[in-house]
């Protein structure tokens, strides 16, 4: 397969298109320092952690059992999301 693209996204698209993959199912469910898989934890578990104005908007948060870091899902992340939903949706089934 040769890639014809020069920007990442359509890079990715045309991945997606030519090995027909799916949607992942489970996006951003590991660490993206050290690969562990996320644990769900409560929100009084990690509040410490997290900076006040994330405590105050987020409930939902997860930590990586190896490494420590707490994640939450941020409007990067959903950001992201919706990037890759356009992305499959035009690339792969």
């Amino acid at each position: 397969m040769e890639i014809g693209a020069d920007r990442p996204l359509a890079q990715l698209a045309e991945v997606v298109s030519a090995f027909d993959l799916p949607y992942p199912e489970r996006l951003f469910s590991r660490c993206r320092v050290c690969n562990g898989a996320l644990e769900t934890v409560a929100k009084e578990a990690v509040e410490a952690r997290v900076p006040e104005r994330v405590r105050e908007r987020e409930d939902d948060f997860a930590r990586c059992p190896d490494c420590g870091r707490v994640y939450w899902e941020g409007s990067h992340t959903k950001r992201m999301r919706m990037v890759l939903a356009r992305v499959f949706a035009a690339g792969g089934t």
